[in-house]
């Protein structure tokens, strides 16, 4: 039986520890695509939280983990965290990013659609990440 660990921050409701993780991951994400294109429109905002989600699930993948209540709280914390961080994120948005992801992570052509995607708005290289972990 695993222990779930909280942290307490002022005012706030206790938050779980990979909900941590996936915060720091998606603010880092956003910066960096703020720094590199001067901006951060509302849809990139959308597909950032969409397409990390996609490749923390995809990454799992292919580490030889495939544990669908692993990837379901992925899912549910990426929009948690989009849906505190960002007013854009509202509820219609967080219903159309739950299918989004589940029908992405299933699509043949998503990890080479990430290498792309993270190389040219990132620029990084996921494949050299995915390696060295």
């Amino acid at each position: 039986m695993s222990v779930t660990h909280y942290l307490q921050f002022k005012n706030r409701k206790s938050i779980r520890m990979d909900e941590m993780v996936i915060y720091r991951k998606l603010v880092a994400s956003l910066a960096n695509f703020h720094h590199i294109h001067g901006s951060l429109p509302d849809e990139a905002l959308k597909s950032e939280v969409i397409n990390n989600a996609c490749l923390d699930i995809l990454v799992m993948r292919k580490q030889g983990r495939r544990d669908r209540a692993q990837e379901n709280l992925i899912i549910k914390t990426y929009i948690e965290v989009a849906r505190e961080i960002t007013p854009v994120f509202d509820d219609l948005y967080a219903s159309i990013a739950n299918v989004g992801i589940r029908q992405h992570v299933e699509w043949s052509g998503m990890w080479d659609f990430l290498k792309k995607y993270f190389n040219d708005n990132h620029q990084r290289c996921i494949d050299q990440e995915f390696d060295a972990a």
